[in-house]
């Protein structure tokens, strides 16, 4: 029997850390030790929402009607568990409301990179394949996360009308040591878009070319 008052301590507590993670991966002087200890802490009230899954989701739903548009940490909390529970339904109604801004968009690969590989087995392909590029730019941020290899996508991704799309391509090929990643980089070094360039710039530098 699930008790609201320990869910909704979970569920606070859990968007906060994910929240705090955000700046500890950026701030020079944070070591590893300390992102374990965040992401420990992260990790046991995911657990615990998990084990009450259906008043976390209530409680969830609620949190989100409240505010004019989704927090990206309870957005990342609400993916974990939707991608956890295999709820395909929610996890597509969540993607959909993060379509449109950049910090939710991000949360939501944050929250795929979080699950194991596994867990995002079939709904990877479906955003890599998708006609649209948003989700195609999700389904590469999930790989690059992973550091999977998504096969024929990347080059495509890379020759995309959509700047953000083939910027998120670019990144990726210098995550990954494909043979033809570094040519790829090489290419898009004069690329119209300057973030793509740079994106270019530092893959080209990853690959090894210096």
């Amino acid at each position: 029997m699930s008790i609201p008052a320990v869910v909704q301590q979970h569920l606070e507590e859990a968007a906060h850390l994910r929240f705090v993670r955000t700046r500890l991966v950026r701030a020079h002087h944070i070591g590893l030790e300390a992102l374990l200890r965040a992401d420990e802490r992260l990790a046991a009230h995911l657990d615990g929402l998990l084990v009450s899954a259906d008043e976390a989701l209530a409680q969830l739903q609620t949190m989100q009607a409240a505010k004019p548009k989704p927090d990206p940490a309870v957005l990342f909390v609400a993916t974990v568990l939707a991608l956890e529970l295999r709820n395909e339904r929610l996890t597509e109604d969540l993607i959909d409301q993060a379509a449109t801004d950049e910090a939710q968009l991000r949360a939501v690969a944050s929250a795929m990179g979080w699950v194991s590989a596994p867990t995002l087995r079939g709904l990877s392909g479906a955003l890599l394949s998708s006609t649209d590029t948003t989700r195609r730019r999700l389904g590469l941020m999930a790989c690059r996360l992973h550091r999977v290899d998504p096969g024929k996508w990347l080059p495509l991704a890379a020759q995309a009308e959509d700047a953000a799309l083939r910027r998120e391509a670019l990144t990726l090929a210098g995550t990954l040591a494909r043979v033809d990643g570094a040519q790829l980089c090489l290419d898009h070094l004069e690329d119209p878009d300057p973030a793509c360039r740079r994106a270019a710039a530092i893959a080209s530098v990853l690959q090894g070319d210096r």
